[in-house]
């Protein structure tokens, strides 16, 4: 999949379908506080992971994935 910058991978409270893998690029998982703001909790560089325990478990994503750089 391709993601241009501020493109979502998916989204906080989304159901949990797949994990990925950064292939090039740059991805930020952040969380929306209930006050509206954004939290980054991490910024995910090329050959990084992520979201795959919560994949396995069915939940829901607990974070958003935006691509920031292609």
């Amino acid at each position: 999949m391709i993601l241009r910058p501020h493109e979502w991978l998916f989204r906080q409270g989304d159901l949990a379908t797949a994990f990925f893998i950064v292939i090039d690029g740059l991805v930020k998982l952040y969380r929306i506080t209930p006050s509206g703001d954004e939290t980054v909790i991490h910024v995910l560089q090329k050959g990084e992971g992520f979201a795959e325990a919560v994949a396995f478990t069915g939940n829901r994503y607990p974070a958003t994935a935006e691509a920031v750089t292609i």
